[in-house]
């Protein structure tokens, strides 16, 4: 089980979060969530952090990816339309939730 579980990473917001988050903790206490891992940098990849695959408009794969995880960070999806991200977030909560 990892401690931390943080989503958005390959974002600009989320890339500094993560920076920050491992100035603070071992990369052996976070997973991070992405929808296409090819996108995450090669510091990221030979970090030690655990990557796990997910996508908030597709609630089946948010499950796997939440699965055993203490405490997660949901960083916004990058969208403008409103019904859009809320429809997102509720599914990452949701998914959160069953995990």
């Amino acid at each position: 089980m990892v401690k931390y579980l943080l989503t958005g990473v390959t974002g600009r917001l989320g890339s500094h979060v993560l920076k920050h988050f491992l100035r603070l903790v071992p990369p052996s206490d976070i997973a991070v969530v992405v929808r296409d891992p090819s996108k995450l940098s090669s510091d990221i990849n030979s970090s030690g952090i655990e990557i796990r695959q997910g996508d908030f408009s597709k609630p089946e794969l948010l499950d796997a990816a939440f699965k055993d995880t203490e405490k997660l960070l949901i960083i916004s999806v990058p969208s403008i339309e409103h019904e859009f991200r809320v429809k997102n977030h509720i599914n990452a909560i949701d998914a959160a939730k069953r995990a």
